[in-house]
């Protein structure tokens, strides 16, 4: 909702502030707007909201970063550096987001690997990359091994069952990588549909047994 008051001045007001929210709000605020962004809730997010629970921490819903390029514009129109806020990692994309123009891998930790951006522009994984590609995978196992401690705490079995497919599943990606001998450049890892129906049974059977836990408990 816009309006333009006698003497010239332009105010918006956008409600929500999920990621739409945010961005139309960036958006308008660098077109000269006065704007203000409402939100029910303590805290800023929508669905990428995180809320803490008995020592857990929680995403208020599954939020899938597809398209990382529109936070880099976003950063641009704001006149900040995307790298001050967040790191986006997508260890399959490395050499796809290369082609655009993008490194979303920690600059710190690649300097301790010993790898330069020529070496990602020529797209050779040798013994430094692999152990860069490994110390990451590994540091991803710890995270969703301490998440799925908390599945069974989320309310309602959806979103148990969501969380739990897409921490599996994003699991399988890195054992795919784990089998090129952690070359992402050879390959983008992929995960078979027959292995993600899988995945999604044992999904299914760990949530009734969850539920069967706590009828009995």
């Amino acid at each position: 909702m816009t309006d333009q008051t006698d003497v010239g001045e332009r105010r918006a007001i956008v409600i929500g502030s999920g990621f739409g929210g945010l961005a139309a709000a960036i958006r308008l605020r660098a077109k000269g707007y006065d704007t203000s962004l409402l939100e029910m809730r303590d805290k800023f997010g929508g669905r990428a909201y995180v809320y803490e629970d008995q020592g857990f921490i929680y995403d208020a819903g599954p939020t899938i970063i597809t398209v990382p390029f529109l936070f880099d514009e976003l950063a641009e129109i704001a006149v900040k550096n995307i790298q001050d806020y967040v790191t986006l990692n997508i260890l399959r994309d490395v050499s796809e987001d290369f082609d655009r123009g993008r490194i979303y891998l920690p600059q710190d930790e690649l300097a301790r690997f010993g790898i330069l951006e020529d070496q990602l522009k020529s797209r050779f994984a040798d013994d430094g990359f692999r152990s860069f590609v490994q110390f990451q995978i590994g540091r991803a196992r710890e995270y969703y091994q301490a998440a799925e401690l908390g599945v069974p705490l989320l309310v309602g079995d959806a979103a148990q069952l969501t969380v739990r497919v897409m921490g599996r599943l994003y699991g399988a990606i890195l054992e795919a990588i784990e089998r090129q001998d952690y070359d992402v450049f050879r390959a983008r890892a992929f995960v078979p549909f027959s292995r993600k129906m899988v995945l999604l049974a044992e999904c299914q059977k760990q949530n009734l047994k969850d539920r069967w836990t706590r009828f009995v408990g």
